[in-house]
Formats: structure tokens, C-alpha cells, sequence
């Protein structure tokens, strides 16, 4: 009966059954509120909790200290559109439709904000990218501020300010979803003085963290070295901690406000940032762990303190895990499994399942001597990932538990398991696509061209 059914759908009803049967399906308290923090190309390497020796993330920190964090989650893709489309959706990017820079919300896809809403929660977003102002991942909610993103704009974004505005003028007597979105981890890289000052080492090279500086290394018509890449991520970690401090005067108005501790609060990122790795810097082009590994942390009521949890996970899960402590229906034909049972005790393993990986991003244009990156899929189990690019065919196979930031491919060692990870993805790949597209416009193009995500 089940044999029309994709991984992470059985995996879904596997999942749902187990926790019916063990009564971990509703949270042991209650829950009123959700609040979902989303700090765009925030590493999760970079944070002190998830093992980072520079105190990049002390406020991050002590949410995790109090709450569950997953060690072992990611993106669905290496950009922002997509990923907030699969958080927001619980579907892979290919399933809800926003997959492309042009693509559109499924109006199929039932979004996070609209379902709650239909369940009397108010909704808010104060959020800091063109990429969810449009394209249908504005749906649901009720009051929506977009703050535009300014290059350069050392000080940070009001996001803060104005999450907290919304917060004070709210109906208190409402349920509410309230999601806020930061963009200021993303490149350019620039921060204040003081966040500089403490992360930044001697350097004499000609990088400045600049958006335009990095597209030109990712085309090919600039070459960066490691120097470079150290002084880059020094500008990257100044910035963490700046809006790490942002942040955790979001969670100081929560706290005093009482309003903390009858939320369920997540923090979490749409996907990283590569500094050299793979040869390149930006992100939006490859699947590797460096752009698509995700921050995951939850704290809410029920919750134990100082969970961490390895079972992998992805952001597709995170609508019906959040659904789950509301007391909130989950719908049905989600790509994603909720999380809850993984750190009950004892806890309740997830269904062996696959989880994919997509990237429909063809940009840079080529340099001299170079070829543009074609588009790329990539699947993987607990402990393997394949990558494929569909313009070549070529394929890699890393072994996550050895070389977690897939330096060796290790085809040749296990062909069975590229074979079998290969056949999965070619079937996934077959799928029906939800994918709908409208074309942008002049605006939101010379906004795309300052990101670095549309050629000059």
C-alpha cells in the first residue's frame, strides 16, 4: 500500500503513527505563541553552541542552553527564497514551487502563516529581504513590514525595533505567530567599529567584505587566497555578533515581558556561507555542508534544557514540529516529519529516510577560462550525500561521519551506495514540479545585481 508513497511522506506517517501510540503527539504544556528568528546565510559552525571557539553567539547560546538544538539540520538549498519557502511550507522547494528566482508559492502549498491564521493566530513578519516580500511567501500574514536591506549599513537593521512595535501594539488576548528575519549576517560584510575591532586580524589585502569584491572571486575574474578567506570570515563572525546582540534584545523584551515562556521560539537560518572550501565564496551555487548545514535551535515549554540532538534533520520539518506543541493540526502531504519525539526519553528515532537537496541558481556568468555552476541536486542519508549536476551528470559521494565537509569522494569506496543514493535521487527527480513562474521586475532586479544574485 505504501509503495507510491515518496521517503519523506512514509516517513511522515511512520512518524505520526509511532507518536499517537506513545501520546507524545500534543506537548505535556501548553503553548501559545510561535515566534520564528530566520538570520539569513548564518552558518551554524559559526555559533558557540554548535562547537565555534570565537564568542560569536552568546545570546544564540544560552537560547540553546535552555532549549533543544539539532546538530545535524539543513537547508533544502543553498539560498534564501527557497529555503524560507520550504520552512514556511513544509515541502521541498520543487513541491511548493518557489524553486527559482522567478518562480512562484504554489497556491496549492498551504504556508505557515495562513494555516495558523485559519486557527485564530494573529500574524505578524518583520522581515529584511525582497526574497519574502513576493512571490507568495508574504501569504497569511496579517501585518507584514518589510525592512529594505542597505548595503554596507554598518549599524544594523531595524528589525529589532520594529518587531518590538508590533509586539507592544498586539492584541494581547490573541494567539500569535510572529516571524522575523534578519539579513544582516549576509555580505556585504560590515559591522560596527566595536564588533570589528574584536574578530578582525592584521591583514593587508585588497578584500573589504564587499557583495560586488565576492561576486567577482564567484565568476571567476578575481582570485582570493586563503588570507583573504580568513580576513573574510573575521568581517563574517563581526557581523554575527552584531546581530547576536540584536537578538538577544529581542529575547530580553520576551523575557520581561512574560511573554518567553509560553512561546515556542526558533531560531534558524536559511543557509550558510562558503569561505574557500570548495574553491568558492558566496553561497547559492553548490550543495555543500558549509551552505546548506542549518542552525535548528527550538525552546518553548516542554521543552527539556540542553537537549542536542543528532538525528538529521531539515527545514521542511519544521511547520509540522511546530504544529505539534500548539496543539495545532498538522496537514497532510508534507515533505517534512515532526521532530517532537526525537528528544523524549527515551527518545523516538525518525523513520530512515533521504532528504534532498536543490539549487535551480545558474549565475555568475563565466570568466575567462571558467564555466558557469549548472544547476545541482544532491540526496543523502544519515550518513552519506551524493552530489549530482544535471548539465554534466557528474556525481560525488562524501561520507558525512569521516569528512563532514566533503572533502574526499568516496565513489569508489562504496559504488553500491552512490548507486542506490543515485536511483532515490533519479526518482525523486521524476516527481511532479509545482513550479510556476512571473517575471521580475526592473526593481527587484537592480536589488537581485547589489546582492550579487543577477550578473552586471
Amino acid at each position: 500500500m505504501f509503495e507510491n508513497l515518496s521517503a519523506g511522506r512514509l516517513g511522515l506517517l511512520v512518524v505520526v503513527a509511532v507518536m499517537s501510540l506513545t501520546g507524545c503527539a500534543q506537548p505535556t504544556q501548553t503553548t501559545q505563541n510561535l515566534i520564528v528568528i530566520s538570520i539569513d546565510t548564518l552558518r551554524a559552525d559559526h555559533l558557540g553552541c554548535y562547537g565555534y571557539e570565537r564568542a560569536t553567539s552568546p545570546a544564540i547560546d544560552a537560547v540553546a542552553a535552555e532549549g533543544v538544538l539539532f546538530e545535524d539540520a539543513s537547508a533544502p538549498s543553498p539560498w534564501t527564497k527557497p529555503s524560507h519557502a520550504s520552512l514556511l511550507t513544509g515541502l521541498y522547494p520543487r513541491h511548493n514551487g518557489a524553486a527559482s528566482m522567478d518562480s512562484l508559492l504554489s497556491p496549492d502549498a498551504i504556508h505557515l502563516a495562513t494555516w495558523l491564521a485559519q486557527h485564530d493566530f494573529d500574524t505578524a513578519a518583520v522581515v529584511n529581504s525582497q526574497w519574502l516580500t513576493s512571490h507568495g511567501l508574504e501569504r497569511g500574514f496579517e501585518h507584514f513590514e518589510a525592512i529594505d536591506y542597505v548595503q554596507g549599513r554598518r549599524e544594523g537593521s531595524p528589525v529589532t525595533e520594529a518587531a518590538i512595535g508590533w509586539l507592544d501594539a498586539r492584541d494581547p488576548g490573541r494567539r500569535f505567530f510572529l516571524m522575523v528575519h534578519y539579513m544582516d549576517v549576509h555580505s556585504d560584510y560590515a559591522s560596527l567599529t566595536e564588533h570589528e575591532e574584536a574578530f578582525l586580524e592584521p591583514y593587508d589585502g585588497p578584500f573589504t567584505g564587499s557583495t560586488q569584491q565576492l561576486y567577482q572571486v564567484a565568476d571567476g575574474r578575481t582570485r582570493a587566497t586563503p588570507q583573504d578567506a580568513r580576513h573574510l570570515a573575521n568581517l563574517y563572525d563581526a557581523g554575527i555578533r552584531q546581530i547576536d546582540e540584536r537578538i538577544g534584545t529581542l529575547i530580553a523584551y520576551l523575557r520581561d515581558h512574560g511573554v518567553l515562556d509560553d512561546s515556542l521560539l526558533v531560531i534558524t537560518s536559511d543557509h550558510g556561507e562558503e569561505f574557500l572550501e570548495h574553491g568558492g565564496v558566496l553561497h547559492g551555487f553548490t550543495q555543500f555542508e558549509e551552505v546548506v548545514r542549518a542552525p535548528l535551535i527550538l525552546r518553548g515549554p516542554g521543552l527539556p534544557a540542553g537537549a542536542r540532538i543528532d538525528e538529521p534533520a531539515s527545514l521542511i520539518d519544521v511547520l509540522p514540529t511546530c504544529l505539534n506543541r500548539l496543539s495545532v493540526p498538522v496537514p497532510g502531504g508534507l515533505d517534512g516529519v515532526s521532530l517532537q519525539g526525537t528528544w523524549a526519553r527515551p527518545a523516538i528515532p525518525l523513520d530512515q529516510r533521504l532528504l534532498y537537496f536543490e539549487s535551480d541558481i545558474t549565475f555568475p556568468p563565466p570568466g575567462p577560462g571558467t564555466s558557469p555552476p549548472g544547476p545541482h541536486r544532491a540526496v543523502r542519508d544519515d550518513r552519506f550525500k551524493l552530489h549530482y549536476r544535471l548539465d554534466t551528470g557528474q556525481s560525488l559521494l562524501f561520507d558525512l561521519q569521516t569528512d563532514p565537509y566533503e572533502q574526499q569522494d568516496v565513489s569508489s569506496q562504496y559504488p553500491e551506495v552512490a548507486r542506490s543514493l543515485g536511483a532515490q535521487l533519479v526518482n525523486w527527480l521524476a516527481e511532479e514540479s509545482k513550479t510556476g513562474t512571473r517575471a521580475l521586475t526592473e526593481e527587484e532586479l537592480e536589488r537581485l545585481r547589489a546582492l550579487g544574485y543577477v550578473g552586471n
